[in-house]
């Protein structure tokens, strides 16, 4: 009995001792190795090899050039002028719209651009020459009194017949008209003027040498008042246009400062580290609009920059000073003192620490300084030269008060003395109503009076007409009120313009959204003609935070499509910085994939069907790898085991490019070394270890003797679940 149960408990044991043993019970799994140490653990031998890493996308195909256009004015349709399918080159109509409204907005620009010229005209005019007379004596040589250039010009008017007056064209003409001042009558009432021998008379048609000049400088401070209106005009435009251009490019100095933001409760730095000598944006909240600030670097006391607040923060780009280095701060100084400071780490400088982006913004805010130099300084000459018209403006007036000044009425040998008792055309004679002498009150109100012609009852001292004479500042409101007629003209021949749809790209229309008689919106989104370029597909797919660690612009891809069969390959061209998922709190960013054209020809892909792309994010030629199982990560720390003189050894390492199968390692390991995939001796249990059946078949085994060992103990280590009955075989 005794050698019975001998025999079965020492095969049994002589089994364990030098086997594996494998045991399962109800799907539980172990596997346990008992002997020496150098087959304990299972190994593999760092060695040289390829690793090919990808990262596996899903997306959408959409045609690499698209365009949706739109009327870019609202109306009623006309024309469409093409449908689905259509192959198009770049100018093609599309369609067009009902332009009568428009072209009428054009005919009502030019019109209003007519109506401001001609004023212009008039204005100018006005200041030369006056549509009234004054009749100082029945000789019928007329006057007219100018006021200085703050209000008008009076003309007072005693009237004559209209048979009287005439207008004679000479040297002294401005704008085509001689100054009333010099209409000389040629009624035969009137006595004969001098002779050509009288040193007094000017000449026929011609006007006193004073008041010619007068009339030039009129006319030159004319011109020259509108010259430098378009000078300063054309500068302030040339202004703008570099004030605009220096925002952006000032604006890329601001996005150029990369690194991580050094924070303060009211200054952020960014970068928090910078190189001596190179750019740093400055963030500020809680600042006052209307107040001036200064940056301060605090280890010197150099001022950064000084800026008047536009409203509770700002952004601003500084340069560090070149001979910093440590830690330093950079201060908010206010009208009261330090508001705020943040630390700033300053390294060595470097050549590169003055990024482009700072040189051209330096260069932009010169050149909108010396452009907004010049602007002031045409805007001087330009008040200069309004002053200088209308001084020139006084001196004419002056000039033809001089040249018209009356003989002295009490003197007895003018022929012109109204009081002389022989003249038959005495104005105080009542029964010679001859041209040009006073009349009653009633009589310009009658028009069978002969010598009615002035048309505008009383106005001035003598009764006659006033008309008003354009200031400088009339003259300049002219201008500008052409320039805006101008500006509403183009505006409306643009419009017009647009009523024509046409291709920006050539390609095939690709949907066609609109329809003859449809009223229609500016820039509407729904009503739309598409047109798909023919240069090739994209595919547009996103990427979780760990994939799009790994991608790169220019990495290679294989996609895949279901309405083909044909290999297709692809390009990353851009991969996103913002977070496009709002659902979900794992961050996803967008990826954009361009398509190789096809080696074999063309191929037919369709916008919106699905897209399957392997991104090859790196690959490895005759690298050190390892297995990928036997590499452990543990917060943060990538490690090795690795075996060494019999012991594993846990040793930190750096990877790259990581494979189903092989993981590179770049440093830590060594060819040759020995790295643990496993210890024999764990146990290694499937999730469901809880029932209690044997293997069927071996020895019987049943559920009440599932827990038992051999010899009716526990079952030594490395076992779990079910036991032997008995010895195998036995």
């Amino acid at each position: 009995m005794t050698d019975r149960r001998g025999r079965p408990r020492r095969r049994v044991l002589g089994v364990v001792a030098g086997a594996t043993v494998l045991c399962v019970a109800g799907g539980g799994v172990a596997l346990a190795l008992a002997g020496s140490d150098a087959t304990r653990y299972r190994t593999a031998t760092a060695e040289l090899g390829s690793v090919a890493q990808q990262v596996a996308l899903t997306g959408t195909v959409a045609s690499a050039t698209r365009r949706d256009v739109a009327f870019s004015v609202g109306g009623t349709v006309g024309s469409v002028e093409v449908a689905v399918g259509d192959e198009v080159a770049p100018g093609d109509v599309l369609a067009t719209i009902d332009d009568t409204d428009l072209q009428q907005d054009v005919d009502d620009a030019t019109a209003t651009l007519a109506d401001a010229q001609q004023r212009l005209e008039d204005d100018l005019e006005s200041q030369t020459t006056s549509t009234s007379t004054a009749s100082t004596s029945s000789t019928g040589v007329s006057t007219t009194n100018a006021s200085t250039t703050s209000a008008s010009t009076t003309s007072a008017t005693t009237t004559s017949s209209a048979a009287s007056a005439s207008t004679t064209s000479g040297a002294g003409e401005v704008g085509g008209v001689v100054p009333a001042a010099f209409v000389v009558p040629t009624s035969a009432s009137s006595p004969t003027p001098p002779g050509p021998g009288d040193p007094s008379d000017p000449g026929e048609g011609e006007l006193p040498a004073e008041v010619q000049a007068a009339l030039d400088d009129v006319a030159a401070a004319q011109e020259d008042l509108l010259t430098r209106y378009d000078e300063a005009s054309d500068l302030l435009a040339a202004s703008e246009d570099g004030l605009g251009a220096a925002a952006l490019v000032c604006q890329q100095l601001l996005d150029a400062p990369s690194g991580s933001p050094a924070t303060g409760d009211v200054l952020t730095l960014t970068p928090g580290t910078v190189a001596a000598g190179g750019a740093l944006r400055v963030d500020a909240t809680g600042t006052v609009a209307g107040t001036e600030y200064q940056l301060v670097l605090v280890s010197s006391g150099a001022v950064l920059a000084t800026l008047t607040a536009s409203g509770s923060s700002f952004a601003t780009a500084v340069l560090v000073p070149s001979g910093v280095q440590g830690t330093d701060a950079v201060a908010l100084v206010g009208p009261s003192g330090t508001v705020s400071s943040t630390s700033l780490t300053v390294t060595a400088a470097d050549a590169t620490s003055l990024p482009d982006a700072l040189v051209a913004c330096q260069g932009a805010v010169t050149g909108v300084l010396g452009d907004q130099q010049d602007v002031a300084e045409a805007q001087r000459a330009l008040l200069d030269a309004t002053t200088a018209l209308d001084d020139a403006l006084d001196a004419l007036t002056q000039a033809v008060r001089n040249a018209t000044t009356p003989t002295d009425p009490t003197d007895p040998t003018d022929p012109t003395d109204p009081t002389h008792p022989t003249d038959p055309t005495q104005p105080t004679d009542p029964a010679q109503p001859t041209p040009g002498a006073p009349t009653t009150p009633a009589q310009p109100s009658d028009p069978s009076t002969p010598g009615d012609q002035s048309g505008t009852p009383g106005g001035g001292e003598s009764g006659g007409s006033v008309e008003r004479v354009a200031t400088a500042a009339d003259v300049l409101a002219d201008r500008a009120a052409i320039e805006l007629a101008q500006a509403r003209l183009d505006v409306a021949e643009s419009s017009l313009r647009l009523a024509t749809l046409t291709a920006p790209i050539g390609g095939t229309v690709a949907a066609v959204s609109i329809a003859e008689g449809a009223a229609v919106t500016a820039s509407s989104t729904s009503a739309l003609v598409t047109i798909i370029g023919g240069d090739g597909y994209a595919v547009t797919t996103s990427a979780t935070l760990s994939q799009v660690d790994l991608l790169a612009v220019g990495q290679s891809a294989r996609v895949s499509v279901r309405t083909t069969d044909e290999p297709l390959t692809a390009q990353v061209t851009w991969i996103g910085l913002l977070n496009t998922e709002s659902s979900s709190s794992t961050p996803s960013y967008a990826v954009d994939l361009a398509i190789d054209a096809p080696a074999g020809g063309a191929v037919t892909l369709y916008d919106g069907s699905s897209a399957e792309a392997t991104v090859a994010v790196a690959d490895g030629e005759q690298v050190l790898t390892v297995p990928t199982s036997a590499v452990h990560v543990e917060g943060g720390t990538t490690t090795v085991d690795v075996l060494r003189d019999g012991t594993p050894t846990s040793v930190e390492v750096t990877t790259g490019a990581v494979g189903a199968e092989r993981t590179e390692v770049t440093e830590g390991l060594s060819a040759g070394d020995e790295v643990v995939l496993a210890d024999l001796t764990r146990t290694i249990v499937s999730d469901d270890a809880s029932s209690s059946a044997g293997l069927s078949g071996l020895g019987g085994a049943t559920p009440q003797d599932s827990n038992r060992g051999p010899g009716g103990g526990q079952p030594p280590a490395g076992f779990t679940g079910g036991g032997f009955a008995g010895p195998p075989g036995g």
